[in-house]
């Protein structure tokens, strides 16, 4: 199924259209770049589904919000390890216990660096208020380890591996390319896909 538009309901209908072909349950695993529009219809067509975000996605979002900021290289870095990259970060929380004390370490790690920033930053600065507003319930139902646990998203040691949407993203960025990033007929998109199938068969 090809859609033109980028909205929920045309993602409506291409989830709807899997669920009957695939005759799929409600309590399928799904992942995405966690666009909004696709968020709200996966949760229309399968509301009893785990919705896995892109860990890069979110994370760009959040450096992305942090450049504003104006912090210092050690301050960004610090911050995005204990959201991302340490052992025990935020995004690997196993327990829903654990989460809630990683957040308010969290909390503590951001008043620290406001404390000694004060000057500097003003109260429309508060990294950690962003967060828990933006950014608390997407790591908490679509990003830690208890919900890629529960999805049984598991490398080959059993440990849940972040989830990337890297794959899909190069081949739409390639079909996009191959389209001239312009409208094309429907017979044109079925051409260059089956190009691309055929290409990367030899």
């Amino acid at each position: 199924m090809i859609h033109y538009r980028n909205d929920a309901h045309s993602y409506e209908e291409l989830l709807d259209y899997l669920r009957r072909e695939l005759r799929a349950s409600k309590d399928m695993v799904i992942g995405s770049d966690g666009a909004p529009a696709i968020a709200h219809a996966v949760t229309s067509v399968f509301p009893d589904s785990i919705h896995l975000f892109c860990v890069r996605h979110v994370r760009n979002n959040i450096e992305r919000h942090l450049m504003k900021l104006q912090l210092s290289k050690d301050e960004h870095r610090d911050l995005l390890e204990y959201l991302f990259d340490a052992p025990e970060s935020l995004i690997q929380s196993e327990t829903e216990h654990e989460f809630n004390q990683r957040v308010d370490g969290l909390r503590d790690a951001w008043h620290s660096i406001a404390d000694t920033n004060e000057q500097r930053l003003s109260d429309s600065s508060d990294f950690f208020a962003w967060f828990t507003r933006y950014q608390v319930d997407t790591f908490r139902h679509h990003l830690i380890g208890s919900v890629r646990l529960q999805a049984g998203y598991l490398d080959h040691h059993g440990s849940p591996p972040l989830f990337y949407n890297n794959d899909i993203e190069a081949f739409n960025h390639v079909l996009k390319n191959d389209a001239r990033w312009e409208l094309q007929s429907l017979s044109r998109i079925i051409d260059i896909i089956d190009n691309q199938i055929t290409m990367q068969k030899k």
